[in-house]
């Protein structure tokens, strides 16, 4: 009879193990998919601030692309942007996967940012019908919409509703909701988007404030690199001339005035032509690895740089270069930090670091002006 009980006892911490097993493996193995669902429809062409809503929402796209990790599995969507002129029914079903989830494309998700157009309606109700098909299925997928819309739905699909249906046949998808300038109607329909899956809502009215609950639901959704990946705790700026940076050539003596360590100083710039460039090298001619750029806008001007390229080499100043990234810089100044920051995808070693001017946020100018770069990282010993 005892042995009886001690087998039972046994088989039942057995079978208690395994489930927990089971429980805990399940639950560290669940993957994380996020979907970026973007609203281009006609009323973004209108102003908030000194640019449209269509605009502050593709610097900040670019500027969130930044700061995704690597290995994040995120994908995007679009909608509104064919015609509603004899068309509404095709511009209310127009919601388009530009880019489908998987692992993060920084890259295509900026250009396919920069290349959205304003024309149509605004289905939100198909277009989160619709994300809610991007997804992977299975519970073990954490799905996730950050939302950004400028108004409420005009074609008739009540998006609440689909979002209680899509709970109702087990689908679970969070939505985080930012109102970009909306009124009141809107805002209350995307904040009940939101709560329905159980998500968060942002009420935003100029480009700054679109960042900041950009980046805000980004942390939230895991999206971003985590802060002690960004900068390790020996990296400095290896341009500054008090860390040995040093000029090595230039197309215009100006560009001289991009490394002089002039911290947060406005009045340190370069006025430079388009496709300037300079090539730097480090600390007695070492080789450097480097994390991030920066680069500070202190005052919202056409004049500010737009696209900027950097390449790399580490064999000789004049050859050997390999570009490692073309950043978007936004047309904001920043209150508390006035350089915007671009982190490689992974830190890149190089001898020698070229910046080229590619466009000014007028992009028909010939000119414009740059303020002091930063090349965050650390010089290697050999």
């Amino acid at each position: 009879m005892k042995n009886r009980k001690l087998s039972f006892w046994m088989t039942f911490v057995f079978f208690i193990s395994l489930t927990l097993t089971n429980a805990f493996a399940q639950g560290s193995s669940q993957s994380n998919e996020i979907e970026i669902v973007f609203d281009a429809s006609r009323s973004m062409l209108e102003n908030a601030g000194s640019t449209t809503r269509l605009e502050a929402g593709k610097q900040a796209l670019s500027l969130i692309a930044n700061q995704i990790a690597p290995d994040a599995k995120v994908g995007f969507r679009a909608f509104g942007m064919t015609p509603v002129s004899g068309n509404v029914k095709e511009s209310c079903q127009d919601s388009h996967l530009l880019i489908p989830i998987g692992p993060f494309q920084k890259d295509a998700l900026i250009a396919q940012a920069m290349a959205l157009q304003a024309n149509g309606n605004t289905p939100l109700g198909f277009s989160l019908q619709e994300a809610a098909k991007d997804f992977s299925k299975g519970s073990e997928v954490k799905k996730t919409i950050i939302l950004i819309s400028d108004g409420a739905e005009s074609c008739g699909v009540d998006p609440v509703g689909v979002m209680q249906n899509l709970k109702a046949q087990g689908i679970d998808v969070l939505v985080h909701a930012i109102g970009f300038d909306v009124d009141q109607d809107a805002a209350a329909q995307l904040k009940k988007i939101a709560e329905t899956s159980g998500g968060t809502y942002a009420d935003v009215k100029n480009a700054g404030e679109l960042n900041k609950a950009l980046t805000q639901v980004a942390e939230r959704a895991q999206l971003l690199v985590e802060p002690n990946k960004q900068v390790g705790p020996h990296e400095l700026n290896v341009l500054s001339p008090q860390n040995g940076g040093k000029l090595i050539a230039f197309s215009d003596p100006q560009v001289g005035n991009l490394i002089d360590g002039a911290s947060n100083d406005p009045g340190k710039y370069a006025e430079l032509n388009v496709n300037a460039e300079g090539i730097f090298g480090f600390k007695d001619g070492k080789t450097a690895t480097i994390s991030k750029i920066a680069i500070p806008i202190f005052q919202t001007e056409s004049i500010n740089p737009k696209k900027v390229e950097i390449s790399v080499s580490e064999t000789s100043p004049t050859s050997g270069y390999k570009t490692v990234g073309t950043f978007e810089v936004m047309n904001l100044a920043f209150a508390e930090n006035p350089y915007q920051e671009f982190a490689f995808d992974k830190p890149v070693k190089a001898k020698f670091l070229k910046i080229k001017i590619l466009t000014f946020q007028d992009e028909t100018r010939s000119w414009g002006r740059i303020s002091e770069l930063r090349a965050i990282g650390t010089v290697n010993n050999s």
